[in-house]
């Protein structure tokens, strides 16, 4: 389990247990340049299945296409770094900053937009 909570900004956050099943649903959430980053690695596809999430509660309006709504730039996968995505709902598209670190069994992936 993880919270993450700010009095003045909204946050997001996620975490994922280690898991081969990602692969099975992973072109329903990503976007082709996505897809075509993670070149099957499955902790990167965590990785960017637990940033949707956590743009998902950060942007908490609900009714949000994970696929065509949310987009994370391409990153090199390391044990911990930091992504830079976008949220495409409205005019003009949400710049978010994103935090992900790997460990033995899961993936956290969090905002932090200051």
């Amino acid at each position: 389990e993880a919270v993450l909570i700010n009095p003045n900004l909204e946050v997001g956050i996620d975490l994922q247990n280690y898991t081969d099943k990602i692969m099975r649903i992973n072109k329903r959430f990503m976007s082709e340049p996505e897809f075509k980053d993670a070149d099957g690695d499955t902790w990167k596809t965590l990785v960017y299945w637990c940033s949707k999430e956590a743009l998902f509660k950060y942007y908490a309006l609900g009714n949000v296409d994970f696929r065509e709504e949310l987009f994370v730039f391409p990153f090199n996968m390391e044990q911990k770094g930091y992504l830079k995505a976008q949220i495409y709902k409205g005019e003009k598209p949400i710049d978010v900053n994103l935090f992900y670190e790997k460990y033995p069994d899961y993936m956290l992936v969090y905002t932090l937009n200051l």
